[in-house]
């Protein structure tokens, strides 16, 4: 909630407050008052609000340029501060656009650095992949079929869809499970989150089994 309270620490400089601030504006759609509090609080070096700049900058939003180059430095900054989102962008932005000469191996080590300061099943998943997928740009090196399935484990037993969809085309493929792999399809699809070409394929391969 926004209070008056809360504006007065914010603009004598309390950095907690200037985030709070930050996100409460994001969350009630002020994009103009939610960059002002994201570049103070990322100014004295709050490690969510450097990452928020990132994010913005990645995609654009709030009127800002997109500028994957400053976007990339915010990640960082926000990674060096410990981070857990910080290293998750920074390892997607790697990993999908090989940026500043880092690729797939430094992506599976901030993937890792991320689930290890907090655990959650997305960077489980996206370790997963890694491993599953192996540096494509170089001969699929460190694919690891063995530790992809430890990883995509973890990530399924928490539901995530996109692991769910993802091991479920992995255990079809070496044609084991095929009961568990189609009731996971069953599952990301009836989830509402996958993105709209893995919900073509999950629904193109449940036609045909």
């Amino acid at each position: 909630m926004i209070t008056n309270e809360l504006i007065l620490k914010a603009e004598q400089g309390d950095v907690t407050a200037q985030w709070d601030l930050c996100w409460e504006y994001y969350e009630n759609g002020d994009s103009e008052k939610e960059l002002h509090w994201a570049k103070k609080a990322a100014e004295n070096g709050h490690p969510r609000a450097l990452w928020r700049l990132g994010d913005l900058y990645e995609w654009g939003d709030c009127g800002l340029q997109i500028d994957i180059q400053k976007a990339i430095e915010y990640y960082q900054l926000a990674a060096d501060a410990g981070d857990a989102s910080g290293y998750y962008s920074l390892a997607d932005a790697c990993y999908n656009r090989n940026v500043a000469g880092k690729g797939w191996s430094e992506a599976l080590e901030y993937f890792k650095k991320s689930e290890s300061i907090k655990s959650n099943a997305q960077s489980q998943e996206r370790i997963a992949r890694c491993y599953y997928y192996g540096d494509k740009r170089n001969n699929k090196a460190g694919s690891n079929l063995q530790k992809a399935v430890e990883w995509y484990e973890k990530a399924v037993a928490q539901k995530e869809p996109t692991a769910q969809f993802h091991y479920a085309c992995l255990l079809l493929k070496c044609g084991c499970e095929n009961e568990r792999a189609i009731d996971m399809l069953k599952k990301a699809i009836a989830s509402g989150e996958l993105i709209k070409v893995d919900l073509e394929a999950a629904n193109n391969l449940l036609k045909i089994l």
